[in-house]
């Protein structure tokens, strides 16, 4: 079993951080993202549980994700349900805890590769590489948000 666990500090309040991590559109502006798309609605909002969101990275590869958890503004959970190699994924968090001004955003995941033999090493390739994806995610969204409260701060 892989476990993944990515933190981050935000100087912005948690309801601004949660509305950036549910936008599941959002995450085309992401780097490292071609496209992304809700390709089914959620409830009781459209980003929120049972929504499936596919996103497509370079080279055409595609993985859906299926909302399980939808409680703003401190946790989504979703599931990979589908991806481009074998993939039990067991399901990840985005947890944000609010602290004064800022936010404190812990984002985890398990995974195995049921893979006789060479399950185990792609089941590593596959943590290092969402941990790299998702403190990317982080930062980028931390740095949209920073831009967002200056340039508000400006106009004041």
């Amino acid at each position: 079993m892989q476990r993944i666990r990515v933190r981050r500090r935000f100087r912005a309040p948690i309801e601004d951080v949660f509305a950036v991590i549910a936008d599941h559109e959002g995450y085309a502006e992401l780097p490292g993202v071609v496209s992304a798309r809700l390709a089914r609605e959620g409830h009781p909002d459209r980003n929120g549980e049972g929504a499936v969101r596919e996103i497509e990275l370079p080279g055409g590869v595609r993985i859906a994700e299926a909302i399980t958890a939808y409680r703003p503004p401190h946790t989504l959970e979703y599931r990979i349900v589908e991806a481009p190699i074998p993939l039990d994924h067991k399901g990840a968090r985005v947890s944000l805890t609010p602290l004064g001004d800022r936010t404190d955003v812990v984002w985890t995941s398990r995974l195995t590769c049921p893979v006789p033999l060479a399950g185990g090493a792609l089941a590593w390739a596959v943590r290092a590489q969402l941990t790299v994806g998702f403190a990317a995610a982080l930062r980028f969204w931390d740095r949209r948000l920073r831009k967002a409260a200056a340039s508000e701060a400006r106009e004041r």
